[in-house]
């Protein structure tokens, strides 16, 4: 946590999953795919220690780097806000406000940067 500006934020080298694939069905039963929790234990093995768990409203940002141009914004940010869940966050209901980047594509070197602070230490220019 950057004790300066109280912003929690670090990059995690793999595009997430979209929502259309994190989960799936098995015998009427949905499962979360072993893809979707790879990501998720990359995240928490990528964010710096010691995770903050944040407790109130909280402002998240995310700025992907795709593989390819595939998959609308919208649906990588359910992977991505689930697994901050205890990370920089106790739940992802304290999201309430989320902002959502895609402005490259780079096959080699894809990633997320996570950058999740207290909603009310955020200065939004809007």
């Amino acid at each position: 946590m950057n004790e300066k500006k109280n912003v929690y934020k670090f990059t995690v080298y793999e595009t997430p999953l979209s929502v259309n694939h994190y989960t799936g069905q098995n015998r009427g039963r949905t499962y979360v795919k072993p893809e979707a929790l790879a990501f998720k234990a990359m995240v928490a093995q990528c964010a710096p220690l010691p995770y903050p768990v944040l407790v109130g409203d909280v402002f998240v940002r995310l700025d992907i780097v795709r593989k390819a141009n595939r998959g609308d914004v919208d649906n990588f940010s359910k992977l991505c806000l689930d697994s901050l869940k205890g990370i920089a966050y106790e739940d992802d209901r304290q999201v309430k406000e989320l902002h959502l980047s895609i402005r490259t594509v780079d096959k080699h070197n894809p990633s997320v940067t996570f950058t999740v602070m207290l909603l009310k230490d955020f200065d939004n220019p809007y």
